[in-house]
């Protein structure tokens, strides 16, 4: 009686730690900020980068009905965030990779910042942005996703623009980071 009491009782603690272990984060993420959003690890720490509502603009342009591009435009010349690494891994929590997620590079015009969308509608999506950076994502535990440019970025301004849900096609949320050498402002 007493040895089935241990057994079970050896039972229930294994199981308790099996299912403590599968709820913990991995150590990529433990200390990632609960909240909705777009998260950079610095050497100083985690640093959450603010969000803007990505509208295209349509401006008919003259004599064009119907233009093949349209632009976002960010209204300051830089991002609040500034990386100093050339490769940074990004993580968002709160929006699923199931949705559009795009590394885009941002061109940069005197005192403010554009993004270029394709309006032509391709069999995947409705529109998508152009001046995309080729990166990886991969879902991880807690409905965290991280992003990773699959080379070194040259020094410019990102924004990393995701969809709401899977039927965002004309507003995203844009994520700005600026890859600099120097990580003041």
């Amino acid at each position: 009686m007493v040895k089935r009491a241990w057994v079970a009782l050896l039972t229930v603690c294994s199981l308790a730690i099996l299912t403590r272990a599968q709820e913990q984060p991995s150590s990529e993420i433990a200390m990632l900020p609960i909240g909705r959003g777009v998260y950079y690890q610095s050497p100083a720490g985690w640093t959450s980068l603010p969000f803007t509502i990505l509208i295209p603009s349509i401006n008919a342009g003259g004599w064009t009905l119907w233009p093949s591009t349209t632009v976002v435009e960010m209204r300051s010349p830089h991002p609040e965030v500034r990386v100093s690494t050339f490769k940074p891994t990004l993580y968002l929590r709160g929006i699923s990779a199931a949705v559009p997620i795009y590394l885009v590079r941002e061109i940069q015009v005197n005192d403010f910042r554009k993004l270029r969308i394709n309006l032509r509608r391709n069999e995947q999506e409705w529109n998508h942005f152009i001046d995309t950076v080729p990166c990886d994502i991969v879902q991880l535990d807690g409905g965290v996703v991280r992003i990773r440019p699959r080379g070194d970025l040259p020094a410019a301004t990102y924004a990393l623009a995701t969809g709401f849900d899977k039927s965002s096609r004309s507003i995203f949320l844009g994520f700005e980071f600026e890859v600099s050498t120097s990580s003041k402002p």
